[in-house]
This record gives C-alpha cells, structure tokens and sequence, in this order.
C-alpha cells in the first residue's frame, strides 16, 4: 500500500510547481501504471508532445550498454525509460531540488533504487570531471544553457560559446564512449547561432571534441513528428526547418523555403538528435 500522504504530496508538486524547466517531460507511462492513484494528476505538459519519439528514436539506435548518465534529467523520462526497459544502472543529475526529489520518491515507489540515482546537481566543466564512467552520456537540451544557467559569464557571444561547447563536448569524451546528444540555438531569449546553421556547427563542434557522428535524427513532417535516421555520410543532405518565435500568438513558426508550414509551442521539433562514438 502505497502512502497517502505522498501520493498528495507528489501531486501538489507536481500540479502547482513553477520554474523555468517545469512541465517539460511526461510522467512515463509505466510509472503511471505502477502508481494507478497518480493517473487522475493534473499535470500538464508545456512541451510538445516528443518525449516517446526520442525515446524510441535513441532506443533504435544505441547498443547493448550497461550503464548511463543524463546530464539535465529534469523530470527523469529518459533516464527512468532506460533503467525499467533495458536494465540499464543509470545516474542522473538535475539542477532543480524540487524535480530530483520528486524523481527519487518515484524511484522507490516503482523500486527501481538498485539501478537509478538522481543527483541535484548541475554538471557544469568543473562538474564532468566528478562523473564516473559510462557507456552512454544523454545530453539533452542543455548545452545552450551554457553561460546563463551554469558556467555563467563564461559566454558572451557565437564563437565563445562554439569554443566552449568544444571544451565540454571533449570533456564528456573522457567519460563515455557513446553520446546522445540534442541542443537548441537559443539562450535567454537570443539566438546563439541562425537556426539555419545548426548541423554545420554541432558536426564541427563534434569534429572537434573527440566524437564520431553515426547517426543524426530529424523530424522532416510536422504532422507525423517521427524521427527519421541520417547516417554520417548523409549529414550534410540535411535540411531542417527554420523556426521563429511569433509574438503575437506566442509560439514558434516553422518555415519550409519561406513557407509556413506550422506553430509549435516551441522549436523542439527542429532540433536533431545526435548520437555519437568516442573517437
């Protein structure tokens, strides 16, 4: 029998909790299953919907591994849907104290606490040299925080944040010897790079720091928001969308050739996902 009184306080963290990260990843389904007086929750996602889909993209594509980090586990999708479906021990390390302990109370509940950690810590350069060793970094969506949410005034413009993208990426290569990776172009609310350059720049960037690109996941149909698998030497043949942020109906815009194709709540469905092997 599950507690009563932890059960509501888990819904209330989750249902009423506010920061700049919250509400960006679903409770995973198994989780929910396990856990049936969760399933009425009125926690609602402010994401698009693409959780499942990485999940499955990053599933299809890595090998047999027995142990894994993510870096920036926020509310721990991907770190919990790799130690429940492929025994997988996993460490994972989340900035926000609220979402660490909320992920460490679901952990006990779903007794997975003999192959899942959740750590309140941000990983920043200091940080990577504490980590152990893994067969697999996920990296997602983190590293254009860089400068304003960790390592801050280390970054103030494109090339500063190229080189020190380069010193982190090689970092993470002393670590692991594969990496699933996905970063956006915008941080605070500036663009870091054009959206238009984004394969060029994270293929140097991992052409740089120890990594090998063996496969690139792109969303090419805004309906259907599958991944479709690039190998390395299709790299260059990729095309993403270009997004903008429309003030006026606060989402993001998605142009094909200067068409419009659709809004999002966010650009997150732009963002290739990378996977990559220690050189």
């Amino acid at each position: 029998m599950i507690n009563n009184q932890k059960i509501k306080d888990l819904k209330k963290a989750l249902e009423s909790y506010n920061f700049r990260f919250s509400n960006y990843q679903d409770i995973p389904s198994f989780i929910l299953h396990k856990i049936p007086e969760l399933k009425d929750i009125k926690y609602k996602k402010n994401q698009i919907d693409l959780d499942s889909k990485r999940y499955k993209w990053i599933e299809k594509n890595i090998p047999k591994i027995n142990k894994a980090c993510e870096i920036g586990s926020n509310l721990g999708y991907f770190a919990f849907s790799m130690a429940n479906y492929h025994q997988v021990i996993v460490d994972a390390f989340e900035a926000n104290k609220s979402y660490t302990h909320i992920c460490n109370i679901f952990t006990k509940l779903v007794d997975l606490g003999k192959k899942l950690k959740f750590y309140n810590e941000s990983i920043d350069l200091k940080g990577i040299s504490t980590l152990k060793n893994y067969d697999l970094i996920i990296n997602l969506n983190v590293l254009h925080h860089a400068g304003v949410f960790f390592d801050q005034g280390s970054i103030h413009n494109k090339q500063d944040w190229i080189n020190y993208s380069i010193l982190y990426m090689n970092k993470l290569s002393e670590k692991s010897k594969f990496l699933i990776f996905q970063t956006g172009n915008m941080s605070n609310g500036k663009a870091i790079f054009s959206s238009n350059d984004t394969i060029k720049i994270l293929k140097m960037i991992f052409d740089n720091s120890g990594w090998i690109v063996k496969k690139v996941g792109v969303i090419n149909d805004l309906k259907k928001l599958d991944y479709q698998s690039y190998n390395s030497d299709e790299v260059n043949s990729i095309r993403l969308f270009k997004c903008r942020r429309d003030k006026e109906k606060n989402k993001v815009a998605y142009y094909s050739n200067h068409k419009l194709m659709s809004y999002m709540q966010t650009g997150l469905a732009q963002r290739p996902i990378w996977f990559c092997q220690k050189k």
